[in-house]
């Protein structure tokens, strides 16, 4: 019984220390109207950088703990930015 508990405790650990060692989220590339942005986050901050074109487009912050963020319309190129008091759950473009 000893030992099942050892190699319990054992699996439990190594399983904690995988998923604190999984890679952070990819940055999310979108498209309209020939226009391109590349939005990315981590921990508190998420961002986006558009080129080219001339899409309509503003972005949108999933936040833990607050309200989400929608931030002010742009056109064609450009960047915006917002940071979440506590942790950034998702963030996007929204095209108009």
């Amino acid at each position: 019984m000893k030992l099942r508990s050892v190699i319990a405790g054992a699996a439990l650990i190594a399983g904690v220390g995988m998923a604190a060692a999984a890679p952070a989220q990819a940055a999310i590339t979108q498209n309209q109207d020939g226009t391109t942005c590349v939005t990315d986050h981590r921990e508190t901050a998420a961002w986006t950088n558009c080129s080219g074109g001339s899409g309509t487009w503003k972005i949108y912050v999933e936040c833990d703990w607050q309200a989400d963020h929608t931030g002010d319309w742009h056109t064609g190129g450009g960047s915006d930015s917002y940071e979440c008091w506590n942790e950034v759950l998702g963030a996007n473009v929204r095209w108009r």
